[in-house]
């Protein structure tokens, strides 16, 4: 039993990235049938974050592909500029997720350097991504502002770049015992 509480106290110290105070979350899946057309998701999507803003107390609205500290997709990516590593697969893999302008906010996730996503980040406009601190260690010996502006791209060689516009705090997304 002293063990027991023990692990949960030292569990209690441990920063996971984000504030989950006074979040409330929420999973939507759409049918396939009937979600099709790109448009038709960006008009539900775009639905849900007005009628949600529009409810007492809200004060920030968001979407994302996935939580914190829940499954979140894994994806290969490579850094422009590094030495080829070959083929895709031998790329190294992060946690990729599409989120909305306001997510970083919504769950106090400092911004670094550079600025979060914004209503011009459009699939219109050229392709943006935020990494985190952790990603810019590895990549950028741990210098923020030098990682504003490099690009990285996705999935393959067939894939477009994108540039990196924000860096922010890491966060668990694979559980507590993650790496901080």
């Amino acid at each position: 039993a002293g063990l027991l509480v023990r692990s949960f106290q030292q569990l209690m110290l441990v920063r996971p990235g984000f504030d989950s105070n006074n979040v409330l979350t929420l999973r939507l899946r759409l049918t396939d049938s009937k979600y099709t057309d790109i448009s038709k998701i960006t008009a539900f999507h775009n639905s849900v974050l007005k009628g949600t803003a529009a409810l007492p107390g809200v004060e920030k609205v968001s979407l994302a592909t996935g939580f914190p500290l829940g499954p979140g997709d894994e994806t290969n990516y490579q850094v422009e500029g590094e030495p080829e590593s070959g083929r895709a697969a031998n790329w190294p893999v992060a946690v990729l997720q599409s989120v909305g302008e306001q997510y970083y906010e919504t769950l106090g996730i400092g911004l670094l350097a550079g600025r979060y996503f914004s209503e011009h980040d459009t699939a219109e406009t050229s392709q943006v991504v935020i990494v985190d601190d952790t990603f810019v260690r590895r990549h950028f010996a741990g210098e923020t502002s030098k990682a504003i502006g490099e690009r990285l791209r996705f999935g393959g060689d067939d894939q477009p770049w994108r540039e990196i516009v924000g860096v922010v705090n890491h966060v668990r997304h694979n559980g507590f015992q993650e790496e901080g």
